[in-house]
């Protein structure tokens, strides 16, 4: 019996020895268990007290009083600092806009989460200039004058409408492939393709060569008097009419001070 009760005692202090460490090496809870990496403002002086702090913050996580998502993608909104203002003037129309909140609720990324992640993704692009400018027609109508010279809007104005035309019957008569020919048009969005188209229209003005609707680009020399003279009833020449085509007026100019002079 006595070497009976000699061995029951050593097999109870070797398993009071293997579990003294409770998994985590701290000789203040010897006899515990202590998950690995459980910080230690989790452990309560008892079991119980641990479980409940546990349960506390597990709880806090599921709490509805955490940001959540919104109901639906249309939910987001973002208020963008200075340097993105000008490319949210309308987020609510902007599809790209309209794609990142779908992409950030299916995610489940709160409004703050997604303001975050626009200003952290785009703004220093913008300042190093990876990103362009937002097109503005009005500061490209500024911005055009600034380049010619103008200062009257109307003016300006007109000077769009006169490369709009030139740009079009340039590309029709060069038998411009359609790329082609859009990208020529196009330029007349830019303040410096207005520019461009501007100077090279009063270029060839200068060498007596007009590019007009249905001229075929025939040079000022070529109009006779018989040419004039149909064209002393045609609207293209007349400033009020919405046919007024300026190019044709002023080599219509040019061809009386250079036969009636």
């Amino acid at each position: 019996m006595a070497g009976d009760q000699e061995f029951e005692q050593e097999q109870n202090n070797s398993e009071n020895q293997g579990n003294g460490d409770g998994g985590s090496g701290d000789g203040n809870n010897t006899g515990r268990y202590v998950p690995e990496g459980l910080p230690e403002h989790f452990l309560g002086e008892s079991d119980k007290d641990t479980i409940d702090k546990v349960y506390g913050a597990y709880k806090g996580l599921r709490s509805e009083d955490k940001p959540q998502a919104p109901e639906d993608p249309s939910g987001y909104t973002f208020e963008p600092n200075e340097t993105l203002a000008p490319y949210f003037e309308n987020p609510t129309e902007d599809p790209v806009f309209k794609a990142a909140t779908a992409a950030a609720h299916k995610a489940g990324m709160t409004n703050d989460q997604f303001g975050s992640l626009l200003d952290e993704t785009f703004t220093e692009l913008v300042k190093t200039g990876q990103i362009e400018p937002p097109y503005n027609p009005e500061a490209e109508l500024k911005k055009t004058g600034e380049l010619l010279g103008l200062s009257d809007s109307k003016e300006v104005s007109q000077v769009v409408v006169d490369n709009e035309a030139f740009a079009k019957n340039l590309a029709a008569q060069m038998k411009l492939p359609e790329p082609a020919a859009e990208f020529v048009e196009s330029l007349t969005d830019l303040a410096g393709g207005n520019a461009f188209l501007h100077g090279i229209s009063q270029l060839l003005s200068s060498r007596g060569i007009t590019i007009s609707e249905s001229d075929g680009g025939r040079s000022n020399g070529s109009l006779t008097k018989e040419d004039l003279k149909k064209l002393d009833s045609d609207d293209r020449i007349d400033p009020n009419s919405p046919k007024y085509d300026p190019k044709l007026r002023a080599e219509y100019d040019e061809g009386y001070k250079r036969l009636y002079r």
